[in-house]
C-alpha cells in the first residue's frame, strides 16, 4: 500500500496540550520534525527508517539541528513526557500510533462493505485499536438531512417484511419529500400541460 503523503495536524491539540506547552520552543520544535520523521516510520508513528531506529546524531541531522540542539530539545521532550518509548527503547507519537490504528479499522471496514454496525458483520480488532469517536456530518450534508429523510434511512434498515408502505395523504406532502428540483420540474410540467391543454 502506497505511504500517506500527509497527516493531519490538530492546531487546537498542539496549542492546548498543557505537556508541550510546558516544553521550550526548542522542543517544540524537535517535536515537529520528529513527528515529520515518524510518518515516514515503520511502523508509522515510531521514530524509525525501514524499520531501523535511529541514533541521536543522525536524527540530529536529519532534523537539520545541531547534536547539543537536538539532545537538549529531546531531552526536554522525555522529561515532559512528550515523547513516548515502547519496550524496545523506540521512541514513538503515541496520537500517531492511535490515529493510525484507526485508519486501519477504517480500512477494514471499508473492505467489508462499509460500517460493520450497518451491515450486521464483527470487526474483529483489539480494543485498544477502536476506539470510540463520535463522529458528525460535514455542514453540508447536515443541512440537507431531514426528519423525513431520516425516517426513510431507518425503514431502509429494517428487515424488507417490516418495512410498512406510508403514502402520503396529499400532494403537498409528496411535493414536500421531493428535492427542490424535482418539485420545480414537477411544477414546470404542470404549467405546460395547463397552457396547452
Amino acid at each position: 500500500m502506497a505511504k500517506n503523503p500527509a497527516f493531519q495536524f490538530y492546531v487546537y491539540d498542539w496549542q492546548t496540550n498543557r505537556k508541550l506547552q510546558r516544553c521550550s520552543a526548542r522542543a517544540r520544535g524537535v517535536w515537529i520534525e520528529l513527528i515529520c520523521l515518524m510518518h515516514d516510520g515503520e511502523p508509522y508513528g515510531h521514530l524509525t527508517i525501514e524499520g531501523e531506529v535511529l541514533d541521536d546524531a543522525e536524527v540530529a541531522r536529519l532534523v537539520h539541528m545541531g547534536y547539543q540542539d537536538y539532545k537538549a530539545g529531546l531531552t526536554e521532550l522525555v522529561e515532559k513526557k512528550v515523547l513516548k518509548f515502547t519496550k524496545d527503547e523506540i521512541p514513538y507519537s503515541s496520537r500517531m500510533v492511535k490515529d493510525e490504528q484507526f485508519r486501519e479499522v477504517r480500512r477494514a471496514a471499508g473492505k467489508l462493505g462499509g460500517n460493520p454496525a450497518l451491515l450486521n458483520q464483527d470487526l474483529k480488532v483489539e480494543d485498544k485499536v477502536a476506539p470510540k469517536v463520535k463522529t458528525t456530518p460535514s455542514s453540508s450534508s447536515s443541512s440537507s438531512l431531514s426528519s423525513s429523510s431520516s425516517k426513510k434511512k431507518e425503514q431502509v434498515l429494517k428487515e424488507p417484511d417490516s418495512i410498512e408502505s406510508k403514502e402520503p395523504k396529499d400532494e403537498e406532502q409528496k411535493t414536500e419529500e421531493l428535492p427542490a428540483w424535482q418539485v420545480a420540474a414537477k411544477r414546470l410540467g404542470a404549467k405546460e400541460r395547463t397552457e396547452n391543454g
